[in-house]
């Protein structure tokens, strides 16, 4: 366990908030903020905050977080939360390669049956009968694809919610009957830390100064998808003509396989400067003053869209599309508006056909005629406000299982 908090083993409940926010993920690392500052002052366990490995994340804005495989024994009713992401279909193999360690590296302490650890095991969905004194399990808004063993666990579960509708369908199909669909927990950010967004910090501030009197252009590309795209170097630079304004580079994860500073150096991105700092709070601040946002990740999207800043979406994957149509317009979403695939374009070896349509796609977003569809910010605090009730029937449920409650 990390040394910068302690477990009280003599606590009548716990609080076990699970994800994959033991690296540097920046929607991941966002979700546990939103949880626990939902459950604040609710309930009377002890909270902490667990992935794979233990972490100490705050350099980060993240938490110190203990590793779930030495929290199985403990002895009170113990509730775990899994706060979200796309982590249904992720097993313990792939898990421990975002990490940066071999699965026989992560901790785990099996001390009766059925609590050993496999790498092809779902990484984070939880075997209820793998821990002492189990309450209240709980899916917070999930996302992704759920293989057999995933299924089995969560029918097990007390409270399922997805973040998709199509997800939703399927587990709906397999028979797991709690489910229920509800937004991402993240669209709940803005409200809930109002005071902490408001304050710009000094990175952000230095890079308005840099660029005042023509805003910036904030840009990320998820490494694998600069892979992808060749051209990349001449679409950011068409961003940046159409715009206006000078490109600032910035990391959404700098986890294995995420974002990379020397990944923008290889594709030769136009840049006036990259944002090295890494704290979250520092890169939702830098995405909602940015005068236009471009990105392959859904977190920086649902920033974005929160804030009402234009938008481009580089899109790789018809999952990403799911989980977009889910919150912006289906006219934002119009091929060569605010999405664009890349992979999609006639002669994708050409630079000419994805300049192109960056090119355009800018220019809608920053015209008139998207105002409505790119200032759509109250239906994203609308969807903050639903998923903030979603949450309250599964605190509602913890409540009523808790020591406390029975002996009222």
């Amino acid at each position: 366990m990390s040394a910068c908090t302690s477990v009280n083993n003599n606590a009548s409940a716990y609080l076990i908030l699970f994800g994959a926010f033991g690296r540097h993920n920046f929607g991941d690392l966002l979700m546990p903020h939103v949880v626990s500052k939902m459950a604040a002052g609710h309930l009377g366990a002890q909270v902490i905050f667990a992935d794979l490995l233990s972490a100490d994340m705050r350099s980060f804005g993240g938490h110190c977080v203990h590793a779930i495989g030495g929290l199985l024994r403990l002895p009170g009713r113990t509730h775990v939360v899994h706060v979200g992401g796309e982590t249904l279909g992720c097993r313990v193999r792939l898990a421990a390669l975002f990490i940066g360690v071999q699965p026989s590296q992560l901790p785990w302490d099996p001390p009766f049956a059925n609590a050993t650890l496999s790498i092809s095991d779902p990484a984070y969905v939880l075997d209820k009968s793998m821990f002492l004194n189990p309450g209240a399990f709980i899916a917070n808004s999930i996302g992704g694809v759920a293989n057999a063993m995933s299924l089995r666990r969560l029918r097990k579960f007390d409270f399922v919610s997805v973040r998709e509708h199509a997800t939703l369908r399927r587990l709906q199909a397999e028979k797991v009957r709690r489910a229920r669909w509800a937004p991402d927990s993240v669209f709940a950010l803005r409200e809930l830390y109002a005071t902490r967004v408001a304050s710009i910090p000094a990175s952000v501030r230095r890079v308005q100064r840099a660029c005042s009197g023509t805003g910036y252009v904030a840009v990320q590309l998820k490494e694998a998808h600069l892979l992808r795209l060749p051209q990349a170097a001449a679409a950011i630079r068409a961003a940046q003509t159409v715009a206006k304004a000078p490109v600032v580079l910035f990391r959404a994860g700098a986890a294995a396989t995420h974002d990379s500073l020397d990944a923008y150096d290889a594709a030769d991105l136009p840049r006036l400067r990259e944002f090295e700092d890494l704290d979250i709070w520092s890169i939702v601040s830098l995405i909602a003053h940015a005068k236009l946002v471009v990105t392959t990740s859904l977190h920086v999207q649902i920033i974005a869209a929160a804030w009402g800043v234009p938008r481009l979406q580089l899109s790789f994957s018809h999952k990403l599309d799911d989980n977009m149509a889910e919150f912006e317009t289906s006219t934002l979403l119009r091929e060569g508006n605010g999405l664009v695939h890349p992979a999609r374009q006639p002669g994708n070896t050409s630079a000419i056909n994805v300049e192109q349509a960056v090119a355009r796609a800018v220019r809608w977003l920053l015209s008139p005629e998207a105002v409505p569809h790119v200032n759509n910010t109250r239906f994203t605090a609308h969807l903050g406000r639903s998923y903030m009730k979603t949450s309250r029937q599964w605190l509602s449920m913890i409540q009523r299982d808790s020591p406390a409650h029975s002996e009222s």
